[in-house]
């Protein structure tokens, strides 16, 4: 029966229940703090992030608890790789400036004789 056509009417006493649109247990976390971590460290991953975040409810409802936990993990993957992302870029740049400053200095030292 269409979810919008009208049920038949109990029996005098009865309690009808509806169906439980969704399966048992707890539905999966929608994780859109790891979806906001996407966004602030590596922007590129956040579309993605937010878009697996917001079709958790959705599909934990429909009943597709698996597809559920699927977009959960998606989201929370998404922001760890984000965060490794924006570790790496910025140990990276640490090194860079470190060597940059390293061979400015040293370069600098043995070239001149000091100010005249």
């Amino acid at each position: 029966m269409h979810p919008n056509q009208m049920s038949p009417l109990p029996a005098y006493g009865r309690t009808v229940h509806p169906p439980q649109p969704f399966a048992a247990g707890p539905m999966p976390p929608t994780n859109t703090g790891w979806a906001v971590v996407a966004l602030l460290f590596f922007w590129p991953l956040a579309f993605s992030a937010f878009s697996h975040s917001s079709k958790v409810t959705g599909l934990w409802w429909s009943g597709d608890v698996a597809g559920a936990q699927y977009s959960s993990d998606q989201v929370k993957k998404l922001g760890k790789i984000a965060l490794l992302v924006w570790g790496i870029c910025t140990a990276l740049l640490v090194i860079f400036y470190g060597v940059a400053v390293v061979y400015a200095t040293s370069s600098g030292a043995a070239g001149s004789s000091g100010p005249r």
